[in-house]
């Protein structure tokens, strides 16, 4: 298993990728031509997905309300990824704080010592080898 501090970093970067899709613009690209070196892009710009499915505020330039449509689905689908991507950053560190391993510790904090006895141990004598 990785360390927790992995775990931890892991969850971080899943994160960090959702926030940073959040504030992402959508565009939806219906096709891409390429004409003598020239490449012809038809495309609507949409807005934020967070924006368009929780406020219905959409990009001025959207045409009209099958294109909205079109752009909410979009959104939602956005939407789903973030949410998906929390969840995942959520998952990473609950397995990184039950499972992930932490760095080893002194003996001495986590056991108790033991009892003071004898110096030795008796025993039987060896003959020393040749």
């Amino acid at each position: 298993m990785l360390a927790r501090k992995t775990w931890y970093l892991l969850a971080a970067a899943s994160l960090v990728l959702g926030v940073w899709l959040a504030f992402q613009p959508q565009s939806i690209l219906y096709s891409e031509t390429e004409r003598d070196g020239v490449v012809y892009r038809s495309e609507i710009q949409c807005g934020y997905g967070l924006a368009m499915v929780f406020a219905g505020e959409f990009d001025p330039n959207v045409p009209g309300p099958s294109t909205q449509a079109a752009c909410l689905r979009y959104g939602r689908t956005r939407v789903a990824e973030i949410l998906g991507l929390v969840a995942l950053a959520g998952a990473l560190v609950y397995v990184g704080t039950r499972y992930g391993r932490e760095p080893p510790r002194p003996i001495r904090s986590e056991l108790p010592d033991l009892p003071g006895g004898a110096p030795s141990v008796e025993g039987r004598r060896r003959a020393p080898r040749d």
